[in-house]
């Protein structure tokens, strides 16, 4: 089991909060430059000033590069699977966006987590169905305005509250899931594991 909710003292101390863009520049669905716009705008609007953040791109090979704030974010290299769910289990916001009927699946890997998740709506997946699966799950409109809004929720989430929605004091445990995301996670068919190490 690779993707569970860590309680708060036995996740790494680290100086910065992480913010993950999940980017895949090969695959125009999951909207980079949409994404990478959105990051920006929210940015230079002070997303980011309730701490020190460190942005990090994955999914594919990427240039560091700078935000207009001067903020920088770098290309994490191509992780192993078991790399990729310590990244998440050990991040505090993921941005995965997806311009397709189905949501992919780092989204609920990251909410898994006990991380908070902003992924983008779709018609047949609009706010009320994707929300309910987890309380750290935030469904957005696919433009940079909607995006920009679901960045500032989570950041300001991220600075505010322990993973997972509760206080700071209280441990994470995985019973923050809905029951149907936690089934999801709790035994994996081995097609899906397959599928899942793509990470479409």
């Amino acid at each position: 089991q690779l993707f569970f909710a860590e309680n708060e003292d036995r996740r790494p101390t680290r100086a910065n909060k992480r913010f993950v863009f999940y980017a895949r520049p090969t695959n125009p669905r999951n909207l980079l430059g949409l994404g990478y716009q959105a990051i920006d705008v929210a940015a230079r609007e002070g997303a980011f000033g309730g701490a020190p953040w460190e942005i990090v791109l994955i999914g594919g090979a990427m240039p560091t590069m700078t935000l207009s704030d001067k903020t920088v974010v770098r290309s994490v290299p191509w992780l192993s699977y078991q790399e990729y769910a310590k990244l998440l289990r050990e991040s505090d916001v993921l941005l995965s966006l997806m311009l397709s009927p189905h949501t992919s699946y780092p989204p609920l890997e990251m909410a898994a987590t006990g991380g908070i998740s902003v992924t983008n709506s779709f018609p047949n997946k609009p706010r009320q169905a994707l929300e309910p699966l987890a309380p750290n799950l935030l469904a957005v409109s696919p433009t940079v305005e909607g995006i920009v809004a679901g960045i500032h929720m989570a950041a300001a989430r991220a600075c505010g509250q322990a993973r997972g929605g509760g206080s700071t004091s209280a441990p994470v445990r995985r019973k923050r899931l809905s029951a149907g995301l936690a089934t999801c996670f709790s035994a994996t068919p081995p097609m899906a594991k397959a599928s899942r190490a793509a990470r479409t």
